[in-house]
């Protein structure tokens, strides 16, 4: 028996099995003679035909009616021996053999279809520029992938968690140089310590260690009086409140973020239901400095805080960010007594439960390890996103956050996750009320 061996591509506009080499074959509709396809299962045993055939030469073959019994069942003999043995041809005869062509499109399957290696070979160099960065903005990946020619390249990401393995990143697709050179714009993830790298079909670039900074900001009350003192200013007149977007901080080496000039300042004020109103709007500085005028009000203590609005330019896709609430004392008169209360400071230890080794032993979602089918929605923090950004994943992406504070504590993203955070330090005002996100 000969057989030639030719490959197609296309659209594929069949749908049937069939399987040839010159003894049978099983179609639904019209099929061409000999063709084996093989393609995605759509139920019911049929399989949906790819323009990807491998064609054998059409000739007779010997086959005896006991052995077509063997191949195709008994109900198939008398059929066969009606044709002279030795000359069965598939013109002559089609009987439905699914065991035959079932196994034959496997074998094909097995043989044709390479198998993706298990492990790539690491060689070749990444860089990634800026060094400082944080979460969502637009870094610049170059490097080499150690092989010329011009290949498809994609990105994966490693968290090093117990269980972990390298996957793809989603929503990249890029494509080498003759040389096997690249360089793309990509933003960087929000998360501390994650290994981004390069990587084609069998090939990856060395691992690349993300650490990106995290965003914050720091309220200061400028006194409107020299006879009141930091955090105060007397009723009746305006005050100024001034902004650091790049603040460093006492057990904060996540900090200070870059400096983004002309970025969105937004100063909002607390109304009595907890919700956040805006007062006024600014911009930036050169040094990450904002600055607000606030009117003139009655005695009390409003609280105040100023969100960072998202960043876009060059390809940056940062969030929102917001301070923590800062009270403002207004007082009736320098002799006055202030409006705001501050309570008990908060314990010197806290006892933390630890976490045991068996808690992250199990990588990635609870729905995919446990099969529990597609995610509604799945919100992440993972590459700059902010609170009211759509879900990440899920077959309904819709839906946001809302933060709510009647106390000095936020809701904010930190490290790729959703963080509820009480108070910037383990000493002195704490957050004497509630702090929630829904």
């Amino acid at each position: 028996m000969r057989v030639g061996l030719g490959v197609r591509v296309g659209l594929g506009v069949r749908m049937g099995l069939e399987c040839g080499v010159g003894l049978t074959r099983v179609g639904v509709g019209r099929v061409g003679v000999g063709r084996v396809g093989f393609g995605r299962t759509r139920g019911l045993g049929l399989t949906w035909l790819w323009e990807i055939a491998i064609r054998p030469e059409r000739v007779a073959v010997t086959l005896t009616p006991a052995q077509a019994s063997v191949a195709c069942g008994r109900h198939q003999t008398d059929r066969m021996s009606a044709i002279p043995e030795g000359t069965a041809s598939m013109k002559q005869f089609r009987p439905l053999c699914v065991a035959v062509a079932a196994s034959i499109v496997a074998a094909i399957l097995v043989s044709v279809v390479p198998a993706a290696p298990a492990t790539a070979t690491i060689s070749g160099s990444l860089s990634v520029s800026p060094s400082r960065y944080v979460g969502g903005q637009a870094v610049t990946f170059e490097g080499k992938l150690g092989v010329s020619g011009a290949r498809k390249i994609w990105l994966q990401s490693y968290m090093g968690r117990p269980g972990d393995e390298w996957t793809r990143v989603e929503g990249f697709r890029g494509k080498t140089s003759r040389n096997g050179s690249f360089k793309f714009v990509y933003p960087a993830p929000s998360m501390f310590g994650i290994k981004y790298r390069v990587a084609s079909r069998g090939r990856a670039t060395p691992a690349y260690t993300f650490n990106a900074r995290s965003q914050d900001l720091v309220l200061t009350t400028v006194p409107n009086s020299s006879a009141v003192g930091a955090g105060e200013a007397l009723a009746d007149r305006p005050f100024t409140i001034k902004v650091d977007t790049t603040p460093v901080l006492t057990r904060r080496p996540d900090l200070p973020s870059p400096v983004f000039v002309g970025r969105d300042l937004t100063l909002q004020k607390q109304d009595n239901q907890g919700q956040w109103r805006t007062l006024d709007r600014t911009m930036t500085d050169i040094n990450g400095y904002g600055s607000f005028v606030v009117p003139a009000s009655t005695p009390g203590c409003p609280l105040f805080r100023v969100r960072q609005e998202e960043w876009t330019k060059g390809g940056s896709k940062i969030g929102w960010f917001p301070s923590f609430p800062t009270p403002v004392d207004v007082l009736a008169s320098a002799s006055s007594s202030g409006s705001c209360v501050t309570p008990p400071a908060a314990p010197s230890h806290t006892n933390v439960p630890q976490q045991t080794a068996s808690d992250s032993q199990v990588a990635g979602t609870a729905g995919g390890t446990n099969r529990w089918g597609q995610s509604l929605w799945d919100f992440a923090w993972e590459i700059g996103q902010s609170l009211t950004a759509r879900p990440s994943r899920g077959s309904d992406r819709r839906g946001w956050w809302l933060d709510r504070a009647t106390g000095l504590g936020r809701a904010s993203q930190h490290n790729g996750g959703l963080l509820l955070d009480s108070q910037r330090l383990w000493s002195g005002r704490g957050d004497f009320g509630t702090t929630s996100a829904t």
